[in-house]
């Protein structure tokens, strides 16, 4: 059986800078046609928008709101520079997965659902952007809805027997058309009450959890060990549960 495939969301820290991209990345031909489409209308989303409604639309303020529209700026003349998406994604969840350390054919096999590119691997060059998939864009609508035919078609195509590992928050995962995917893995990341963990310490553990599978094997989750988090099988996957805390 091949190597999981493992879907991660992007972050909302973005590391600046990169050069000109040189060559297509993996799935710029099955979905070029969309890309275009999500760009033109965010070029029109912008060009006429006030300072809260660009707000609004890139979700940032103050300081973080000027280097967002530079970028945009940059993203819609086509002249945004590219990283490759394990260096330009630098949040929680990437700080932890520590991409830097894997080889090529492992960050290849890490699938990140984008409101832009709709999706890359870990290995593609990206620009730096700021558009979530719960934005709408006019002429497009609804992202998540935009690309959930494609983003769907591509994942049937691409995952040749692979098993799929589930990561997403629930803005990603809307992107897809899960009743046609068949078997998925999915990890939920559970707190102490019961309901379902966020903030820092379950982006941390998501990114060790993934790094875990990745080493690994889908066959070692029950072995993850980090900071006090128990992992559980369920019928769908697996739910990891926040460590109770002390009196």
């Amino acid at each position: 059986m091949p190597p999981p495939l493992l879907l991660i969301p992007p972050s909302e820290g973005k590391t600046s800078g990169g050069r000109r991209r040189t060559t297509p990345d993996r799935f710029a031909t099955r979905l070029g046609t969309e890309r275009v489409a999500v760009l033109e209308a965010l070029a029109k989303a912008t060009a006429s928008a006030s300072t809260a409604e660009l707000s609004r639309l890139l979700r940032v303020r103050g300081p973080l709101l000027d280097q967002a529209l530079a970028a945009t700026r940059q993203l819609v003349d086509g002249e945004g520079p590219t990283l490759p998406a394990w260096e330009r994604y630098s949040g929680v969840v990437w700080e932890h997965l520590d991409p830097a350390t894997l080889a090529p054919s492992s960050r290849a096999r890490i699938l990140v659902p984008s409101a832009l590119y709709g999706l890359t691997t870990a290995e593609d060059r990206i620009a730096e952007y700021r558009l979530g998939m719960a934005t709408h864009l006019p002429g497009v609508g609804n992202l998540a809805r935009y690309w959930r035919r494609p983003l769907t078609e591509l994942l049937l195509a691409i995952r040749r027997g692979a098993t799929i590992v589930d990561l997403l928050p629930t803005e990603h995962r809307s992107a897809f058309d899960w009743s046609r995917l068949g078997s998925i893995i999915e990890v939920h990341f559970v707190a102490e009450d019961g309901h379902g963990a966020a903030g820092h310490a379950a982006k941390a553990v998501k990114g060790r959890f993934a790094r875990h599978l990745i080493d690994g094997g889908i066959d070692e989750a029950l072995a993850f060990s980090f900071e006090h988090w128990t992992v559980r099988r369920t019928e769908r996957g697996f739910e990891l549960h926040a460590p109770r805390r002390l009196a």
